[in-house]
This record gives structure tokens, sequence and C-alpha cells, in this order.
């Protein structure tokens, strides 16, 4: 059988393979690898230090797990809700316990977590009402909690981000005794205290914010967080009471305490037996006092908001229609993994700022990785005219704006202010060029020349400025700093010493792959001269690939290292890097064999340890039976641990090659990793063991302790819908 696999775009690539290279026994059984060494790190998240009883996904859990900030529509702020420590433990009186993160990317080096709130009941008598019992309940709309309150009473929180940069909660108490209930409702802000679990250790930062009052309309409160992620919020809050039509505005008083935190206060009320009052907190978000006003202005003119039932229904209305809207599937399996991927798509949008101008864009996951990410902007702009023929146009545009204000240099990363994060001159790899054909050919009807034209000329632009920045008499460099998820990837560490160049086998082959999908782009604009040029250079640096980075000793594509003395060696290090021209449609007959020899070899990417029959993850950074296969250390991030672009690349390849069964293989060994955690999310990488969460971006962080992993990724999220409808 022969599954759906897109190339009206691509090269015609030649005779393919359909040799005997192939495959041992079914790694979809459920075996367990053999023994290897071990770090003894944890993997994932400590579900020992969880207090309440959790359910439902994506998780999006402070200080335990990295990334999965509740961030919808573009928000720049968000929220995480915090299920271990003394406040969230069963028997305490605080409830709705969150921290607060940005990921404004002009303000900080990153994003980062900033404070924390919850809500205690005070009663008349002073004393804090307990709540026990405790579950907390996480969904692509809202999250919720619930607990007990002595006396036959309860308490249920919802939270979501009913639109951009504005958050919402909502505090229902029900009173089902027959006693009267006197309460005043309170809302705390204070440090929380691991502030910065998700901040990069090279970032500065102040140890707790300091807090502001500013004035505004009364019974408001406008709430200003000093230190290194400065950011502003104001608060305004409704109540509504079982039998009394209509919403109330709460007059909230606010004050700084002695120690440091805020004490944000509702003044005292009673609900009756068999009572009911649900209180309704707006917290707008802005990187100044002025914006985050301007966000209660705005919103308080919608209707929807004085109905506390119809607030937080909203995101889900939104999330579903947005689910409707993809082609239909009917696994349950890939049903799980799609509504992850919508929801880290929806999560990872960036609402226009700066020098945006009223472009999206998308960044890889908040609140950490929020850079503008060249790389990750085109793989999602590849995809989403599946659902979205709009958003993709604004995605490009943002990186040809970005290019051209560096005369035709991508940076890999940038800012909001499309500011370059490294002023040491890095471009990124032209992937724009082949998402560009990617989302025309995936709706090729719906675009005018006038739409594609500009977009076209910017690309170019960007590919000259490549060949001044970064090409040779044969391929194309790259600089250390400039691979994306491969920065500072072992197949550069062998060239470190004495080293000024190394030649790239994959920038030299996203290269061919961007002049061809130029080409492609030129012939259906009518552009004959110009298809014509840019297929030369296209065949040029297909003929590199064949002539210069082809091993024939090894039989497999490398990079080529040069030295001081300008010679020339193969690099030695194997990694999925070697598959890329494979990946892209742009080997012969010889090319496609060399791929399929790693892909396909138990003892090299597919997975099996030291001939054994027993398989392991598929596809990590660095092939198993290479020394940089870092084993001791779990393959710490890029030396060993399966980062999914790579396993989609491989899985491009098989295609290419008319492989069609091992890729099936390899398609289902994939979902069935990233499912095993679909009741979390989807991670940013995972472990080349056994499938678990891989490590965070700061690496080692105790005795046998590594950064715990990022959830949510919007590139997890691009490979899993990519393999689901097999793009």
């Amino acid at each position: 059988m022969r599954y759906k696999f897109c190339t009206q775009v691509w090269l015609f690539i030649g005779v393919l393979l359909t040799g005997a290279l192939g495959c041992s026994s079914s790694p979809d059984d459920d075996v367990e690898p053999p023994p290897i060494p071990r770090s003894g790190a944890f993997h994932g998240f400590d579900r020992e230090l969880v207090e309440p009883e959790i359910s439902g996904s994506p998780l999006s859990i402070a200080h335990l797990i990295q990334g999965g900030l509740r961030a919808d529509y573009g928000s720049h702020f968000g929220y995480k809700v915090i299920v271990d420590g003394e406040n969230a433990a069963s028997g305490s009186s605080a409830v709705a316990n969150l921290a607060y993160g940005t990921a404004l990317n002009t303000v900080t080096r990153v994003g980062g977590m900033v404070d924390r709130s919850w809500f205690v009941l005070r009663a008349n008598d002073g004393e804090l009402y307990p709540v026990t019992n405790r579950s907390v309940h996480f969904s692509a709309s809202a999250t919720t909690t619930e607990g007990k309150i002595p006396g036959s009473r309860r308490i249920n929180t919802e939270t979501c981000t009913p639109d951009t940069n504005l958050m919402v909660f909502n505090i229902v108490v029900e009173n089902n005794g027959s006693q009267d209930m006197y309460l005043a409702p309170h809302l705390m802000f204070d440090c929380d205290p691991y502030p910065f679990v998700e901040q990069l250790e090279d970032a500065a930062f102040s140890n707790c914010p300091n807090y502001t009052l500013g004035e505004d309309d009364i019974g408001t409160v406008v709430l200003g967080t000093g230190g290194q992620n400065k950011i502003f919020r104001q608060i305004w809050a409704f109540r509504r009471t079982l039998g009394v039509g209509g919403a109330e505005a709460l007059d909230l008083q606010a004050e700084v305490l002695e120690n440091g935190s805020v004490e944000i206060r509702i003044p005292e009320e009673i609900i009756p037996g068999s009572g009911l009052s649900t209180y309704t907190f707006f917290v707008g978000f802005g990187a100044s006092e002025e914006e985050a006003v301007s966000i209660r202005q705005k919103y308080n003119a919608d209707p929807i908001s004085l109905n506390p039932a119809q607030v937080c229904s909203k995101p889900g209305n939104d999330f579903d229609i947005h689910l409707a809207s993809l082609p239909t599937i009917f696994d349950k399996r890939e049903k799980r993994l799609q509504r992850l991927a919508v929801d880290a798509l929806r999560q990872a949008r960036y609402a226009p700022r700066g020098g945006m101008g009223s472009r999206t864009g998308v960044v890889e996951a908040k609140p950490l990785h929020i850079r503008f990410d060249a790389g990750l902007m085109a793989r999602v702009a590849s995809l989403l005219g599946l659902w979205d023929t709009g958003e993709p146009l604004e995605y490009f545009k943002l990186m040809v704006v970005a290019a051209d204000n560096q005369f035709g240099a991508l940076p890999p990363l940038f800012d909001d202010n499309l500011q370059p994060a490294s002023q040491q001159g890095l471009v990124a790899d032209p992937i724009l060029a082949w998402a560009l054909n990617e989302a025309v050919a995936m709706n090729p009807n719906v675009y005018t020349t006038a739409d594609i034209d500009p977009l076209f000329q910017g690309i170019v632009r960007i590919m000259a400025a490549l060949e001044d920045m970064r090409s040779r008499d044969t391929g194309y460099y790259t600089a250390l700093g400039e691979e994306g998820i491969w920065q500072d990837s072992p197949r550069f560490l062998a060239a470190e010493d004495g080293v000024s160049i190394v030649q790239d086998v994959s920038r030299t082959a996203w290269m061919g792959r961007a002049y061809a999908d130029l080409a492609a782009l030129a012939d259906a604009m009518s552009l004959g001269s110009d298809a014509d040029a840019l297929r030369s250079f296209s065949n040029q640096a297909i003929q590199d690939l064949g002539q210069v980075f082809y091993d024939s000793s090894d039989g497999v594509y490398l990079d080529r290292i040069i030295d001081e003395d300008n010679k020339a060696r193969f690099s030695t290090v194997r990694t999925p890097a070697s598959i890329v021209p494979s990946a892209l449609g742009l080997s012969g007959p010889t090319g496609y064999l060399a791929s399929l020899s790693l892909i396909l070899d138990g003892d090299a990417l597919w997975g099996r340890w030291e001939s054994s029959n027993k398989y392991m993850m598929p596809i990590p950074s660095v092939a198993y039976h290479d020394p940089y296969l870092n084993v001791l250390e779990d393959g710490h991030r890029v030396q060993g641990q399966v980062w999914p672009w790579m396993v989609y690349m491989a899985w491009r390849a098989l295609m290419f090659a008319e492989r069609f069964d091992e890729g099936e293989i390899l398609r289902n060994r994939f979902l069935k990793m990233v499912d095993k955690y679909s009741g979390e999310g989807l991670y940013e990488c995972y472990d080349f063991y056994d499938g678990s969460p891989g490590f965070g971006p700061q690496g080692r962080i105790g005795e046998n302790q590594y950064a715990p992993p990022i959830i949510q990724s919007s590139t997890t999220a691009v490979v899993v819908l990519r393999l689901i409808y097999r793009l």
C-alpha cells in the first residue's frame, strides 16, 4: 500500500530505490530495550511533588515543567497553575494558585515567570476557611479547580484567556449548608518561591518583584511589577449572586503589605444557606500602565464580559471551531494528538507589537522560547494552510521585513522590533522558500500573484544575502550558532579546534531546495527567465551534494571541515543532518541508498542497540553507534535525544525513496512515543532510550538532576500534524 505524500512542487527525483535494504522485526512490539548506562536523572516531572489530584491535558504546571504557558490569542503574558508547595496542599486556605509569566521578547532576552497569586476566603472572625479534597483539571479552553470547605460548602474556580493579554478567573462559592456563610474574598500577589525555574542561567534577574499601585477608576486596581520582568496589570471584578439578576461591579481595595506582598480585598458579604456567589476577576496585562488600562476599556465594551458563564466559553468555542476546520480523522490516538497540536500552535501565536506592524508571529513555547525563530516560523507557516490561508502570509511577511532590516540577511532569531537576537551577523537557513511553496501547493486556487510576488522577491533577496555571506566555490557553510535546534551539535564539536569554516551539508541541501521551490513559484507566476536562473542555482547545489558532500568510502552525506590551511576533511560525527538531502528530494539513487543505510540501520538511527532485536526510539540526534552519543547523560539535548523535526526528515527521506512500509513503521513509532505522554502534552524532545520527556535547555542543575522538560512545543505540533496527515 502506498500512502499519500504531497509532491506537487518538488523536483523530479529520478530513479527511486526499491532495493532489498530493510528492517528487522516490528518495532511496535512492546519490548524493553537492553540495559545501557543511564544517568539516574528524573525525566518528565515528579508527580510525587503534586499535592492536588490532577487530570486532563495539556498540563500547564509551574515549577515542575517548563513551557505550557496559557496565553491564547497571541498573548504576551499568561499563567500556569501551581500544584506543588504549601499553598497547593489539601487543608490550606489558598485556591486558584497561579504563577504568571511574560513572553515579551524585547523586554528580556527570553521570557520568564514573574510572580504568583492565590485566593483566600476570610471569615468574619478573621480566620481563613480551609480547603480540602482539591483537584485540578486542565483543558485547551480553561483550567478548573474544585475543593471542599467545612460546613457542606464548596469552592470551584475556572481560569482562561478569552482575549489577547487578558485572563479571567471565576470563583464560585456554594453554601450547601443551612447556616449563613460570612466571607470576604482576598486576592493575594507575592514573590514565587521558585520564580526563575524558567529562566536561562545567563539571564540577569532580581530575586523578587517590587509592587506598586497605580491610580485608576474607583474600585479597580493597577498593579505594577518592577524588576527584570516589568509588567503592569489592570484588575477589576464583578459578582453575581444566585437569584439576583445582573452583575455587580466590586469595589476592590488594594494594599502593599509590610512583607512586600499585595492584598486586594473585597467587602465582606453573606451567602445564605443553599446560596451561591460567583466572583469574576479580570486581569489585563501590558508592558506599560497605559497598555494594561486599555485592555479593560476595550473589554468592558463587550456584553459578554458581564456574564461569567460565557466569558470562558469563548476560547473553548474558538478551539472547537479550529478543530472542525481541519480534515477529519477517526483514529483515537491521532485525535488526541491533533487536539494537543492545535492547542500548542494556538498558545504559541504572538500578537503584533513593537516593530511588527499588523503582522502576527509565532514562537516555539512560552514563556521561555519566545524569540522569533525563522526556521520554526517557516515550519509552522508551511502547515497552517490546512485551516487558515491568511495567517501563513503574515508569518512570511514578518520574516521578509526582518531580513530587509538586515539588508537581506534573515536572522535565525529576532525580536518583535525585528532586530536580531545576536549582533554576530548570523543568518538562517532559507526554509521559508520551501514553506511558501508548501503553503501555495496546499491551497492552489487561493493565492494570487499579488499575494505571492512580494514574498517571492523578498526571499530572492534573502538568497542573495546567503550567497554573499555563506557561499564557497562549492556548497555553503554555517557559522557556529546558526543551527537552531542543532546549535552546539556534536557534528560541529569535532571541528572547533583550529577550524575556520564548516561546509554544511544540511544548509547546502536547503539552498538547493529553496532555489528549486522559487523556480516553481516563478513558473507559476510566468517569470520564465527568473525560473531558469533559479533552477540553475538549484542544480549546482544538487551537484555539490553529490560531488563534494558525499563520502563514497562510508556511503553517506557528511559535513566538510575546512582547517586553517584550507584543507578539507569529512566530519566523523554521524547525525540526521546526513539525511537532509534525501529528505528534501535532492538525492539520486546513490544518495537515497546512503540515507536508507543510515536511517534503517538499527545501530545507527533506527534504534536497535548493539544488534539486539529490541528497539529504542528512532532517529536520535546522534547515531547510536557514534562516540558522541552521550549515553552517560541520557543523550542530553543534542547529544542523543530525539528531536521531532529530524524524525520528520527521516520519514520524508523514506517517502522519496519509495520505502512506504518502513515510512509507515517510523510514523507509527513516533506517534506512539509521543502519545505515551499525551495525557501531559507535546514535549520539545524525547529520551532516546524509552521516549520519556527530554531535558530542558539549562542543562545539569544538580547531581543527577537536569532542567525539567519543555511542554507544548510548536515544532512538535507541526511534526505531529504533518505525520497524522502524511504531508
